[in-house]
């Protein structure tokens, strides 16, 4: 009997635990079954919206990931060796929060955390779209806004992941694979953006950031409930 890898969504009284199992694959599982229990998540409105909301807010950080070299080094002049340490304080600012949002889940629900997170960093990339298109602030500006922006990433990728997967119930295998799959394929979608849309400035990217992380907050704020921990 062959397994897989599952990400599991455990609730408990006291904390929000993310780990790693492995759950036997049934030996008589098709693809018809795999695309039945894909197409009752995504029948799951809630499940969908946080998903969604994810997915959103990774295609803006991966807009900042592909483009911050361009940004930093050919338009602001930044010597390659320091780019380094710029990308890496944002770093920082995820394992910050990251710790921080394991006393947080204690306190408050998941959805609290997710919309209070979300709106930090819709208010960071907001701020960046408009000093980058005023031309004010420069570099500064960028490197602050991001690094609030890029640390809420610490509350928001756990937070809504569990949140999506509390909604999964009985297909939370197939829930965290397809979380993972969009999750980390949205880079194609900003790829695909930076390069054809790319007007030798920060703006692409600023907007692109801007526009994705205000659609991960739409989807976040205005699910509705259905159970679960939230």
């Amino acid at each position: 009997m062959a397994t897989i890898p599952t990400l599991t969504y455990l609730p408990s009284d006291e904390n929000v635990i993310l780990q790693l199992i492995s759950r036997p694959l049934p030996a008589d599982a098709d693809l018809f079954d795999v695309a039945d229990n894909y197409a009752a998540l995504v029948r799951n409105r809630t499940f969908m919206r946080y998903t969604l909301s994810l997915t959103c807010f990774y295609v803006a950080a991966y807009a900042f990931i592909t483009g911050s070299p361009d940004v930093y080094i050919r338009y602001f002049g930044v010597a390659p060796q320091h780019y380094g340490w710029l990308f890496a304080v944002n770093i920082v600012g995820v394992m910050l929060m990251s710790v921080a949002n394991r006393r947080l889940v204690q306190r408050h629900a998941l959805g609290t955390l997710l919309k209070a997170a979300l709106a930090v960093s819709a208010i960071a990339v907001s701020v960046l779209a408009t000093g980058v298109r005023l031309q004010v602030g420069g570099l500064p500006l960028i490197v602050v806004s991001i690094f609030l922006y890029f640390s809420m990433n610490g509350v928001i990728a756990a937070t809504s992941t569990a949140a999506a997967l509390d909604e999964a119930g009985e297909y939370a295998g197939s829930a965290s694979a397809l979380i993972g799959s969009l999750q980390y394929g949205s880079g194609i979608v900003s790829s695909l953006l930076l390069a054809w849309l790319h007007d030798g400035t920060p703006w692409t990217m600023a907007w692109i950031m801007a526009a994705f992380t205000l659609a991960s907050l739409f989807l976040a704020w205005t699910h509705r409930h259905s159970g679960g921990r939230q």
